[in-house]
């Protein structure tokens, strides 16, 4: 509540990596004149893989940079074919500072990799600038009618909405399209909004099949000791009912 009148002259950035960060809490930093830096990367890549550097955070906002010391970036269709420049594959890594194997476990060792390429299991594309922008999860990207939708795409709408304190977007079992996007929202106490007026904020601003069909409500999303919704726990509560939809 006192955002404004706190002192921020001794702070000079923050940096942050593990989940994807809101565009509008990432903007209200560099309102202040504080830069955001996002990294990426896990345990295998040493950790750091790619990052903002200070002087790019406030003109790439969203993205995770570029290539880290001793880091090669490729990314890749579902073929393995280097993609152009603002298309979205899979994320590639190779260098010195990643990972040899899983101790004890061959099998997982040799799936992580694919002719000496770390696969992150990350979607994500780079544009013309050479910045890296990560769209989601593989696993979590959702294929209604044979077409892609990336999650993240529509929370960063979901975040923007005056009311929500948090939300994530996963897929629902769907018996035309195989799958439908599902928006599931925690709302701040006392806001008064609708799962209609949730759904209305996504037109004119996204292509109409990438718009959640439906709405659910919780008081707070599962979440791991890192922070991470747990987006798998979403689905199986999806599935065997437990989270009430409201569709349009």
């Amino acid at each position: 509540p006192d955002w404004q009148a706190t002192d921020l002259s001794s702070l000079r950035m923050v940096t942050t990596g593990s989940s994807i960060v809101p565009h509008s809490l990432i903007e209200t930093w560099h309102d202040r004149g504080i830069p955001v830096i996002q990294v990426y990367g896990s345990t295998e890549t040493g950790p750091v893989a790619l990052y903002q550097r200070r002087e790019d955070a406030m003109i790439s906002v969203g993205s995770a940079g570029q290539g880290a010391l001793h880091t090669e970036l490729r990314i890749v269709d579902d073929g393995g074919h280097d993609v152009r420049p603002g298309a979205s594959g899979e994320l590639l890594l190779r260098g010195s500072n990643l990972f040899q194997q899983y101790w004890g476990d061959r099998n997982a060792s040799r799936d992580a990799f694919a002719v000496g390429w770390f696969r992150t299991g990350d979607i994500g594309y780079r544009d013309t600038r050479g910045y890296v922008f990560i769209n989601d999860r593989k696993t979590d990207v959702v294929i209604s009618g044979g077409e892609n939708i990336y999650p993240a795409e529509l929370e960063r709408i979901l975040d923007g909405i005056d009311g929500i304190i948090e939300a994530a977007v996963v897929g629902a079992a769907d018996d035309h399209w195989s799958e439908i996007p599902v928006a599931i929202v925690v709302i701040d106490e006392g806001a008064k909004i609708t799962a209609q007026e949730i759904l209305s904020a996504f037109k004119g601003r996204l292509a109409r099949f990438k718009h959640p069909k439906a709405v659910g409500f919780l008081s707070a999303l599962p979440r791991n000791v890192m922070g991470k919704v747990l987006k798998h726990e979403l689905r199986r509560a999806l599935g065997d009912g437990s989270i009430p939809l409201i569709q349009r």
